[in-house]
This record gives structure tokens, sequence and C-alpha cells, in this order.
């Protein structure tokens, strides 16, 4: 309730931006799909929000039975998953955003887990243009525990990028 009123207050438009897990396992009770549906459901009713982007959290994924928010998609076509690393150019920015959610390992050929997201060669690998887009990041949203979250938290070290960064995953309070 807090932050729908904090958004219906928004008095310029707004994109939401999610980092994941917003489930504890991937299939869910019906009570906490209802919530998570109702919540994203609301906040795109809202007219200032122009986009929702969401982006898989491990708790939203297992192997055997996908991603559990692969229905949200079909609520509203503001709201948009992010499964696979994804760059975006908002209409604001200058650069780029960079996404990255998590994935299941060797998704990819080339991704071994969260730990590729801290090696230049994935991103050479990845986006064809990625020596023009570089140093054209100027936000990075990710599920994982970067640098600045500890030794132990840390998936990857992503200090290479010069830009402003947000994280999901690390699941304690701040």
């Amino acid at each position: 309730k807090e932050a729908k009123k904090f958004f219906e207050k928004q008095t310029e438009p707004f994109v939401y931006l999610d980092s994941g897990d917003r489930y504890h396992v991937s299939k869910e009770t019906g009570r906490v799909n209802g919530e998570v549906a109702k919540f994203f459901l609301s906040l795109a009713s809202l007219p200032n929000c122009e986009q929702i982007w969401i982006l898989q959290g491990n708790h939203d994924f297992k192997v055997d039975t996908g991603s559990a928010l692969s229905i949200l998609e079909e609520l509203s076509p503001k709201i948009r998953i992010v499964y696979e690393p994804e760059l975006v150019q908002f209409p604001e920015q200058k650069g780029f955003t960079l996404f990255l959610p998590h994935m299941k390992i060797k998704h990819l050929p080339y991704y071994y887990g969260r730990e590729s997201y801290g090696k230049k060669e994935f991103y050479q690998q990845y986006f064809s243009n990625w020596d023009e887009v570089e140093s054209k990041i100027e936000f990075i949203s990710a599920h994982l525990g970067d640098e600045t979250c500890g030794q132990l938290l840390q998936d990857a070290d992503l200090s290479w990028f010069k830009c402003m960064k947000s994280n999901g995953h690390i699941h304690k309070t701040v």
C-alpha cells in the first residue's frame, strides 16, 4: 500500500525497474502469485507509469518449471520481463541501461553463472556491438552481488564499469 501511495503521487512519467526475486520459489502459491500480479497491475494502471522492467531472479526461476514471472507479461503491455542480458536506451538517456538477470548456467554457451557478468569477454561474445556501446553504459540493473557487497556475497566484479549500478539478489536489510 505504501509503495502504491508513493507512485500515485508522482506527477512526472516514470519507468519502474525491478531487480527480481519477487517470489521465494519459482512456482509459488496462488495467494503469493495473486499479490505479485496485483502489485504490478496496480502500478501499470497508473497514468504516469510508462514501463515496468522486471529482471528474472534466481528465486523466480527453476529449470524444470521455468520462470514464474512469465505470466506477468500477459497482464499489461507496459510489463517487460528480462530473461537475458539486454541493452536498453530509454528516451531520456544519452547512453544505455544494461540489464543483467539471473540465467540458468550454460543457458548460453559462454555463460557459466553470475561470475560471467564480471568478464568483458562475456559481453564481447553476447553483444555484437559491444565495442561501440561499452563506454556509453550509464546504468546497470543486475540480479547479483557485485564488488560493493563484500567478498562473501560477491558474484561478479563490475568495478570496471564506470556507471551507476543497482543490484538485486542480496537478501538483507540495508
